[in-house]
């Protein structure tokens, strides 16, 4: 008969029982250790997509006004990935007049994105931007067109973005016509960036690739006066910016210079 301790347990029990606490302790200590590894590897490589997703927007603000130019970024992933969407922003509009009246007229109904979308265990606090400003109207010549934010919409999302205008006063030209007399102009320069879809594709190592399509530029001349540059996104005005007719020369007309140029973004191995 075997012996019984004094609380009426074998030891071979006492030693299984133990055994099996300690079998289930390793076991959650292993899987806390692997998510927990896991967890770090995803937000390791969020990060470094970050870097990618702004040289990203460097190289389409680079080529985009160069008529044929082209360059790529190679990425590697494992549980996130990239994606080109045109339903990730609403719609983009600007409208410039002169005195009231419309000169200028300028919509994006299906503004391009590229998305970078995180592991399911990478989260982000809300709206970060990572280059560029929040504005859809800028003036400043070294401000870039190209924006990179951050987001949590179903996941952590990196988003990089052509969603604004730059406004340049580039000044006064005196324009000769045939018969010799001059005509001094003021002008103003518009540009945009349209991102369009190119062909897709997914590898665990993928590439992007940035492709000047065409750049078109049209030349819109005005009457001296007041001018109001109004953004719209999704029909509702997000931004409002003036140019007083003081800062234009009583002899002079203005010369609105629209570039927009189209740039597409394919995705693959």
């Amino acid at each position: 008969m075997a012996n019984i301790s004094k609380n009426g347990m074998s030891p071979v029990i006492t030693s299984v029982i133990l055994f099996s606490i300690l079998f289930v302790v390793v076991v959650y200590s292993v899987y806390l250790m692997y998510d927990f590894l896991e967890l770090q590897a995803e937000y390791t490589e969020f990060e470094m997509a970050k870097d990618s997703m702004i040289y990203l927007a460097d190289l389409i603000e680079k080529i985009s006004f160069s008529k044929g130019s082209s360059g790529f970024i190679r990425i590697n992933t494992r549980t996130g990935g990239p994606s080109y969407t045109e339903d990730f922003l609403p719609p983009l509009e600007l409208i410039i007049e002169v005195d009231g009246n419309e000169v200028v007229h300028i919509t994006d109904n299906s503004p391009g994105a590229v998305l970078y979308r995180g592991g399911s265990l990478v989260s982000v606090p809300g709206n970060q931007t990572l280059k560029g400003s929040n504005e859809v109207i800028i003036f400043e010549a070294d401000e870039p067109l190209v924006l990179v934010n951050t987001t949590q919409s179903n996941g952590a999302v990196i988003f990089c973005t052509t969603y604004r205008f730059r406004i340049q006063k580039l000044g006064i030209i005196n324009y000769t016509d045939e018969n010799g007399i001059p005509h001094p102009y003021y002008l103003i320069e518009i540009s945009y960036i349209n991102l369009t879809k190119g062909r897709m594709g997914g590898f665990e190592t993928i590439t992007i690739t940035v492709k000047n399509k065409n750049i078109k530029s049209d030349i819109i001349t005005s009457p001296r006066g007041d001018i109001t540059i109004k953004a719209y996104v999704n029909s509702v005005e997000k931004q409002t910016e003036e140019i007083s007719k003081d800062e234009i020369p009583e002899n002079c007309d203005i010369a609105f210079i629209v570039n927009i140029a189209t740039v597409e973004i394919s995705i693959g191995g």
